[in-house]
């Protein structure tokens, strides 16, 4: 009783300091050893804090804090080694670390830090479903997969090769990857990165703040971007991929059809396969539209495609804001679905406007313009015009 002892043999208790006249409300103790069974704080035997090799036979299993237990028959082991449980009502199993009150480390070779953190896991395990080595750090955070992690209160990574770290961050399926304030993957390899991100579907990837996936294969890149449709791309803050296998690239780009393409800030597809190129071009024009017939001066009634769309339509701006562009660069077509460039057109012109020339009996040539009126009239009423071969 705070004399000097001799120490005990091994397994035995050693009792180093007894402040019971200080206290009136009985011993406090310290008992060390192989196979202690003592404690650290008031009513020791009934409300333990143990500090000892082995809590329970097996081999070595520190347990230290109120009510903390070693789990020794996790696995129907029978017994355990190495695991410790810090904490008040902590709790590890073999080879397991809990700490923190209330914590749970109920698998082999998992670790759960934190307040009600909980983890499993069992590296030696090679069944199939075992769950092994998951690792759970902060309050309430739960990691309960084979190799999941979860970092962060009320982080929960639920399945094998899980991973969650940041406030509430989800990754419910195999794979699955959230990390972030409320970032959530709830299927299978998704992954979201960023603020509220949510990646919801297979193989889905969101990265930014407010990013969302909503379907298989997708990916929304930048600040509130949102792929909508089965392997839709929204890249860019506010940029939607509504259409399956659309791609939207720009701030507030949108492919709202399937197979739709919107690049550019602002641009807009709005028609299948519909192609916007450059900033606030607008692709509205559908498919199966007929091109103007200048011989006709109406559209074509012709059949092929050199006369009627097969595809939607692709704009370089925006007629009804009045937002146009000149394409430029561009060489001589030389098939039908070849465009047609200027210097091709002045060609055309030249021909067209050539001049053609007026001669009566072989004298007296007049060149006549493209354009101009010749007037013939005949004083004895017989007049006759010949053609020669020049």
């Amino acid at each position: 009783s705070g004399q000097p002892q001799q120490l005990p043999e091994h397994g035995e208790a050693l009792t180093v300091l007894d402040v019971s006249d200080l206290t009136g409300n009985g011993p406090i103790s310290v008992r060390l050893g192989s196979y202690g069974e003592g404690g650290v704080g008031r009513d020791a035997l009934t409300d333990p804090v143990v500090i000892a090799e082995a809590a329970l036979p097996g081999g070595p299993a520190p347990a230290l804090g109120s009510k903390a237990a070693y789990d020794g028959n996790h696995w129907g082991n029978g017994g355990g080694s190495w695991s410790v449980a810090m904490g008040q009502n902590s709790v590890s199993a073999v080879d397991a670390v809990a700490v923190g009150a209330a914590s749970t480390a109920s698998g082999e070779q998992s670790l759960a830090v934190g307040y009600r953190s909980s983890s499993k896991g069992c590296l030696r395990k090679e069944s199939e479903y075992a769950v092994c080595g998951a690792i759970a750090v902060g309050t309430d955070s739960v990691a309960e997969g084979k190799g999941a992690l979860a970092v962060g209160f009320w982080a929960q990574a639920d399945v094998a090769g899980a991973v969650a770290l940041g406030y509430k961050a989800k990754a419910l399926e195999d794979g699955g990857v959230a990390i972030g304030y409320l970032a959530q993957a709830t299927a299978p390899s998704a992954i979201a990165l960023g603020h509220d991100a949510k990646a919801l579907k297979d193989g889905g990837v969101a990265i930014g703040s407010g990013a969302s996936v909503e379907a298989t294969w997708s990916i929304a890149l930048g600040n509130d971007a949102k792929a909508l449709k089965d392997g839709g791309i929204a890249i860019g803050k506010e940029a939607s991929g509504d259409g399956a296998f659309s791609i939207a690239l720009g701030n507030k780009a949108q492919a709202l059809q399937a197979g739709g393409v919107a690049i550019g800030k602002g641009a807009v597809s709005s028609s299948v396969g519909g192609v916007a190129l450059g900033s606030e071009s607008v692709a509205s024009r559908a498919s199966g539209v007929a091109g103007y017939d200048p011989a006709q001066n109406a559209a074509s009634t012709a059949s092929g495609a050199a006369w009627t769309s097969g595809l939607g339509a692709l704009s370089v701006g925006n007629v009804a804001s009045g937002q146009t562009r000149q394409i430029t660069g561009v060489a001589a077509g030389s098939e039908d679905t070849d465009a047609v460039n200027v210097a091709q057109l002045k060609a055309l012109e030249k021909l067209v406007r050539g001049e053609w020339e007026l001669s009566v009996n072989g004298e007296n040539e007049t060149a006549v313009g493209a354009g101009s009126i010749v007037d013939f009239v005949a004083k004895n009423d017989n007049l006759t015009i010949e053609k020669d071969n020049n």
